[in-house]
């Protein structure tokens, strides 16, 4: 009898080890896929910090957007000859009216980004796929490098973006 449980364990064991693992290579995959995907659909890709944020009302005034000005410190992807770039953001703050959306990302002065950028038919510059298209970066003093929500090295994401890029 003891056999038998042990053995169910260590089948069991052997069965959650595994499954783990798939999903852990799934979720690395679709991570994969879905940052080829922005990679191609993006017309800029920035690495900058944010040195101004401005909300403003539209010409009706009856929707906030949010000017937000990068000061770029790379640009992956595309070029932009100021050296710093102006993104355009659904809601904001204007007096004591805010708008907020749930997929849109936000910012603050001095945060540091990776941001996939395009255009709109306004030809703007938006982020693209709303939060998808936005990495936070900051340093893991642990490690000593820039790290994205403390799992995804800086450097690593700008090696896949390349290669995605001149595997076109």
């Amino acid at each position: 009898m003891h056999s038998r449980i042990r053995n169910s364990r260590s089948t069991f064991l052997i069965i959650a080890l595994m499954l783990l693992f798939y999903q852990k290579e799934n979720l690395a995959q679709v991570e994969s896929a879905n940052l080829q995907k922005l990679t191609e659909s993006s017309e800029i890709i920035i690495i900058g910090k944010v040195i101004n944020t401005k909300s403003e009302w539209n010409e009706n005034r009856d929707r906030i957007f949010t000017k937000v000005k990068i000061n770029a410190d790379e640009f992956i992807k595309g070029n932009n000859k100021t050296g710093a770039i102006v993104v355009t953001v659904p809601g904001g703050e204007v007096g004591e009216i805010g708008e907020i959306y749930s997929d849109i990302p936000t910012f603050e002065n001095e945060e540091e980004v990776l941001l996939f950028v395009k255009r709109d038919n306004y030809n703007n510059y938006v982020v693209n796929s709303g939060l998808d298209g936005k990495y936070n970066i900051a340093k893991d003093e642990k490690v000593g490098v820039k790290m994205h929500n403390s799992i995804s090295n800086i450097e690593s994401l700008k090696s896949s973006i390349r290669s995605f890029l001149n595997n076109k």
